[in-house]
């Protein structure tokens, strides 16, 4: 279990669940259990309840914080050209673009031209939805 490693190094451990448990935090005079540790099978969470940093609760275990997450023979680059997003700011951007071709749409049937700013928007954001579908594995 990738959470040995960080358990191994704490006093004070206390299962809390399955794979969750509370110690004293190595990184303050911690008399009571505050450090909340729970092993998602592919890293390591940790929580200071009174506060600490997560680098200073690793670096006093002996640790480095990729101790924490599983080696998946990635490279620190393939993760970076990655494109990471979160998906609610992902349908938020998608939504203000189907409004916004929406009411182009609803110029256009009412016969009104569109202006030159108004193409390069309709495009761009055409060119963004496009964009979250192949991202997507949609297109």
């Amino acid at each position: 279990m990738l959470a040995d490693r960080i358990l191994e190094k704490l006093e004070g451990v206390r299962r809390t669940g399955r794979n969750a448990w509370v110690a004293c935090c190595p990184a303050h005079k911690d008399q009571t259990p505050s450090l909340a540790i729970e092993d998602t099978g592919d890293r390591v969470l940790l929580f200071c309840h009174a506060g600490c940093d997560v680098h200073a609760v690793v670096a006093a275990c002996g640790l480095d914080l990729s101790d924490l997450f599983e080696r998946t023979g990635d490279s620190y680059e393939d993760k970076q050209r990655r494109p990471s997003f979160n998906a609610r700011s992902v349908l938020a951007a998608l939504l203000q673009d189907a409004t916004h071709i929406y009411m182009v749409g609803a110029d256009l049937t009412s016969g009104r031209a569109l202006s030159d700013p108004d193409k390069a928007a309709l495009l761009a954001a055409v060119g963004r939805i496009r964009y979250a579908a192949i991202l997507a594995g949609a297109v």
